[in-house]
């Protein structure tokens, strides 16, 4: 009698150890990237995976960090297919933390509709009057992408500008500077 409830005891005690362990994110589950064009890089469980568009990734459960969302667009010019890339290195919005859990998916999605935001900010020193304008690309999740679009390898040059009267007239034309 007294090993059969020595077994039972370690049998109970078994049973809750490995429960306690699958409870703390042990099992699978699944991470998918529904927007087009993205990739997304977590952090989590000391690895970096890398998850990309059209692809679901089998990964332990758990809450990973976001550390790059990369989107990106082809243009086919002159037989060739050339990327308009955007990215994301900080400005996580809703998907700075993602959580996976056991035998479920999680789908990504940080890419549009997108919205633009400008941030005015004025200025007086003595009598001239200016206004810094900070533009933020604002995707449906929160995630903001930097001002810094590119185009191939090289940086999309900043847009012109004009300033206008109510009537139209133009007070003032240049090229918005980042930064």
């Amino acid at each position: 009698m007294g090993r059969s409830l020595v077994l039972a005891a370690c049998v109970c005690a078994l049973v809750c150890v490995s429960s306690v362990r699958c409870g703390s994110g042990g099992g699978p589950g699944t991470i998918e990237v529904t927007t087009p064009g993205m990739t997304v890089e977590l952090k989590g469980r000391g690895k970096t995976i890398t998850v990309t568009s059209g692809e679901t990734q089998t990964v332990a459960a758990g809450t990973y960090s976001t550390k790059l969302i990369r989107l990106v667009a082809y243009e086919q010019a002159g037989g060739r297919s050339i990327p308009w890339t955007m990215e994301v290195r900080t400005d996580f919005g809703k998907l700075a933390k993602v959580k996976v859990a056991a035998g479920e998916t999680t789908r990504i999605k940080a890419g549009p509709p997108f919205q633009l935001r400008a941030k005015l900010i004025p200025k007086t020193s003595g009598s001239t009057r200016t206004v810094d304008m900070d533009v933020i690309i604002r995707a449906e999740s929160g995630v903001g992408y930097s001002h810094e679009i590119r185009r191939g390898q090289r940086p999309v040059p900043p847009p012109r500008c004009r300033v206008v009267d109510r009537s139209g007239r133009v007070l003032a034309m240049g090229v918005l500077d980042y930064g």
